[in-house]
């Protein structure tokens, strides 16, 4: 499962997540890790600006990679006359059709960074996650809030969810997005 956290400060965004491996009966092994790419944003007056976006994820990486992949390849558009929540929400719903279609069933929970807004996805929810908070998810979640409250320290937290969960561990990866 493995974890991430999140903290979407006043001036960065910190981006933390395990590498734990994973290794299936048909020996193929999964880690986390961040993936980067660009979305377009269509603006008002015809315009169009590219912005970077940033998805961590986890779960079943054999489900994850799937949305991944999909996200990258099938030119995520930000579009003026919907929030960029209802614009994650209409491309998630275009993946989960897409995926049954193809008769594969995907289950996730992702952290998804577009430009400096940084929201959660969980299936087909998307909650924006506002300046001063932060997120953790998988399976040492529940270590790493504890360890968020008791520190307000992304890396100690995440080192202590590794440390506490066996499902979580391997190098640490960190994003560290700063703010214009």
């Amino acid at each position: 499962m493995s974890i991430i956290i999140v903290a979407n400060k006043k001036y960065s965004i910190e981006l933390y997540t395990d590498s734990q491996e994973t290794s299936y009966s048909n020996n193929v092994t999964y880690t986390n890790k961040i993936t980067e790419f660009s979305c377009t944003k269509n603006n008002k007056d015809g315009t169009s600006i590219v912005l970077p976006v940033r998805i961590a994820d986890v779960g079943n990486k054999a489900f994850i990679s799937g949305f991944t992949n999909y996200l990258i390849y099938h030119d995520f558009i930000i579009d003026y006359d919907r929030s960029v929540i209802d614009n994650i929400r209409v491309f998630i719903a275009d993946f989960l059709d897409w995926s049954s279609r193809k008769k594969i069933d995907y289950d996730f929970s992702a952290i998804l960074i577009v430009d400096e807004e940084v929201y959660n996805i969980t299936g087909i929810a998307v909650e924006k996650i506002d300046v001063g908070n932060y997120k953790c998810l998988g399976s040492g979640d529940q270590y790493a809030i504890g360890a968020m409250e008791a520190c307000n320290d992304v890396k100690k937290a995440i080192e202590i969810a590794c440390s506490q969960d066996v499902y979580c561990g391997g190098p640490i990866n960190k994003i560290e997005i700063q703010k214009n």
